[in-house]
């Protein structure tokens, strides 16, 4: 979830002749700033213990010279905290609150990563580039990890809790159908395929779970590389050629 919008974003940065330092340097500035995010939730989900403070300030000042280093090249980025700030916001909240493992908390880490590509084809919020493949991207990558969150919930935490398979199911039904209505300037009947494929996984992964199968962390691990690597052999040809 962490990189793969981002590497997205940087393929079509690379087949539009787009690439640029400032898009390299948002990267680093990225994986440091959600180290520095962790950390601050860790820290206020322990409410404040002296050990998790100087990850922290550590990473929270690392985070924040990059983050000036890139505005310094692309100033017009400034705009997107109006997005990334809120949802930060939100997140630390949910921490505070001890409620880190949430689906609101899933959300809004998941949106937050999803937006990566259109933050990349960017010269501000309001002055998008890359449309509509970079849009495009930013949803399949949001129906894709928020339906990860809800699948691995019923196989781990909701075990057994057919309610949430049916939430499960139903988010990568409504992801298909969303696929096949909208031209999103990538391969629209491959994600179709590829949302069925995962829909078919959301019911009888945990439906086996919940009868006792062994289904570890591991595994579902494991199952999550194959399956990412399926969406970006699927998504990064479009990349490419728009």
């Amino acid at each position: 979830m962490l990189i793969l919008p981002y590497l997205f974003g940087m393929v079509w940065a690379c087949g539009a002749g787009q690439l640029s330092v400032v898009q390299v340097g948002l990267g680093f500035a990225w994986f440091v700033g959600y180290f520095a995010f962790f950390a601050a939730a860790t820290w206020l989900k322990s409410r404040f213990k002296p050990r998790y403070r100087d990850a922290v300030v550590t990473y929270s000042a690392v985070a924040g010279v990059l983050v000036v280093l890139v505005l310094l090249g692309q100033v017009g980025w400034w705009t997107w905290g109006l997005v990334f700030g809120p949802l930060t916001g939100i997140g630390l909240w949910l921490a505070w609150r001890r409620r880190e493992r949430s689906l609101a908390s899933g959300l809004v880490t998941v949106a937050a990563a999803s937006l990566m590509p259109l933050v990349i084809g960017s010269q501000s919020i309001f002055e998008l580039g890359g449309l509509p493949t970079l849009a495009g991207t930013a949803a399949v990558c949001f129906g894709y990890f928020f339906g990860t969150v809800l699948y691995v919930k019923t196989n781990i935490r909701e075990r057994g809790r057919k309610d949430y398979i049916g939430y499960s199911v139903a988010w990568h039904v409504l992801c298909a159908i969303a696929m096949g209505a909208m031209d999103l300037g990538l391969a629209r009947w491959w994600l179709v395929a590829f949302f069925v494929l995962c829909t078919v996984r959301a019911y009888v992964v945990p439906m086996a779970a919940s009868r006792g199968r062994a289904v570890t962390a591991k595994h579902l691990g494991i199952g999550e590389f194959v399956v990412t690597a399926i969406l970006a052999a699927i998504v990064v040809p479009g990349l490419l050629a728009a």
